[in-house]
């Protein structure tokens, strides 16, 4: 079964300019510094309850 061509419309563009205009450009805030909380499969249990209690995402 052979694809199917389509012709692909071309618009030309009458503007110059863009509809908006740049006002301000900062960075974000600064992370805060990460964590190691363990080594191995013995952090699991403390990451857990980290993310329970602290980041409250389970």
């Amino acid at each position: 079964m052979a694809a199917k061509k389509k012709e692909i419309a071309t618009v030309d563009s009458d503007s110059g300019e863009a509809g908006f205009e740049t006002v301000q450009l900062s960075l974000p805030p600064a992370r805060l510094e990460g964590k190691i909380v363990g080594e191995g499969p013995e952090a699991v249990v403390e990451l857990v309850r980290l993310l329970k209690e602290e980041a409250k995402v389970l």
